[in-house]
């Protein structure tokens, strides 16, 4: 550049006439040949300038960083050669790998730089900028994903994200790429309690009814399922997760006792106006812990009359085994033929204050036992309950739960008309 500035120096002082400057225009040392060589070494030192400042941002290394290097219009996963880059596919949007070799245009080592590429912790490491270096109109642009090594050279996962043309690069036309990272996921906060100064309001999602309804993935709580397709699965969402469900249509709920558990255990029948509130226990498993009835009977006022009757759940059949099984959470009364002599097990999900009715029927031998299990009391000891004999006929055997753990019990024996 010193070399330049002198060449030009001379020409500005010196006086271009014949007399003062011997060279003349085109002498020796005339100002033709001072200019073309002020402007020639201007260029070249230009050039050194913009080598140096390349190499310089090459290896910063902050925030991004940029290298200059050649296109090539091949496709095959390999070392694209030295100072080379190319894409996995011959159009810039199905690209999902740009393979770039570890050197630079000037052969400057790029390994470092290229695996520093997937540095940030979010899923989008950054973005990488391709930019032919003498048509400032033709560019690519991808998001970067990921890094992967191989001899020679490194795979850049990437997806597009727009360009000035579907292709703009030919083979062997000179590029500069330019990387921007970005930042790193920030901490997960928390909430430790307070108060909400204002309203918080759900968003109102609508959701067509599918075998699979997914309202795990629902942009809000609020959910409207459409349609009247049979629901057997609601999707996956973090165990705690709440979701309140309004029935546009009329559709049935399969009762699923792992993954769909629904109140009584039963298939459920919404109608339309139909609410229910489910809550998710992880690995797609959700629970219904509420439901409304649009066609239910509103709150009674204190000292107010049934207008109708009140009607209650059917029976539920129990499974006839050496010891009968009994689950309070699904009914109040229940029924079972003995078909041998038989023990009636100590019930699940007691409630203090649940009452109902056992109906103990002997099946077409009869004179089968039923003994009682522990947890169970009657007025003068268990010893005094026993069931009628007789083939077919039925003992009704009521009972209160005192508390979940002790469940009071009187009979009517040979119960018929």
């Amino acid at each position: 550049m010193s070399t330049a500035t002198a060449l030009l120096r001379t020409i500005n002082t010196d006086v271009y006439d014949a007399d003062d400057n011997p060279g003349g225009l085109d002498g020796p040392s005339g100002m033709e040949v001072n200019l073309v060589k002020g402007f020639g070494a201007m260029a070249d030192a230009a050039e050194e300038a913009a080598d140096a400042a390349d190499e310089a941002v090459a290896t910063a290394g902050a925030s991004g960083f940029s290298w200059r290097c050649a296109f090539a219009s091949a496709t095959a996963d390999a070392d694209p050669g030295a100072g080379v880059v190319r894409l996995d596919a011959a159009t810039a949007s199905a690209a999902t790998q740009l393979f770039a070799d570890l050197a630079d245009a000037a052969g400057a080592d790029l390994t470092a730089l290229l695996d520093s590429l997937d540095d940030s912790t979010n899923a989008v490491k950054g973005h990488l900028r391709l930019q032919h270096r003498t048509d400032a109109t033709k560019w690519l642009l991808f998001t970067v994903s990921g890094v992967a090594a191989a001899v020679g050279y490194r795979k850049v996962a990437v997806a597009h994200v727009g360009g000035s043309a579907a292709m703009p690069f030919a083979n062997a036309d000179p590029l500069t790429v330019s990387f921007v990272r970005a930042g790193d996921v920030g901490a997960t906060g928390s909430l430790s309690g307070g108060n909400l100064t204002g309203s918080l309001n759900d968003t109102a999602v609508t959701i067509a009814s599918a075998a699979t309804t997914d309202i795990g993935a629902a942009a809000g709580n609020a959910v409207r399922v459409t349609g009247t397709t049979t629901i057997t699965a609601l999707g996956t969402a973090q165990n705690g997760a709440l979701r309140r469900v309004t029935f546009a249509g009329a559709l049935t709920l399969t009762h699923n006792a792992a993954s769909l558990i629904l109140p009584g255990g039963a298939n459920l029948t919404a109608a339309a106006g139909d609410v229910a509130w489910f809550e998710s226990l992880g690995g797609g498993n959700w629970r219904c812990v509420d439901y409304l009835s649009a066609a239910a009977m509103p709150m009674l006022k204190t000292g107010g009359q049934f207008s109708g009757p009140v009607q209650g759940k059917a029976a539920v059949t129990l499974t006839d085994a050496a010891t009968i099984a009994v689950d309070f959470s699904l009914g109040n009364s229940f029924k079972v033929t003995l078909g041998g002599n038989r023990t009636l097990g100590f019930p699940s999900n007691v409630t203090a204050e649940q009452a109902g009715t056992f109906y103990i029927y002997q099946d077409g031998t009869g004179s089968r036992t039923l003994a009682f299990a522990s947890g169970y009391v009657t007025a003068g000891g268990l010893s005094t309950l026993v069931i009628t004999s007789t083939a077919g006929a039925c003992t009704a055997i009521d009972y209160v739960a005192e508390t979940t753990g002790r469940v009071h019990l009187s009979a009517r024996k040979d119960v018929k008309a």
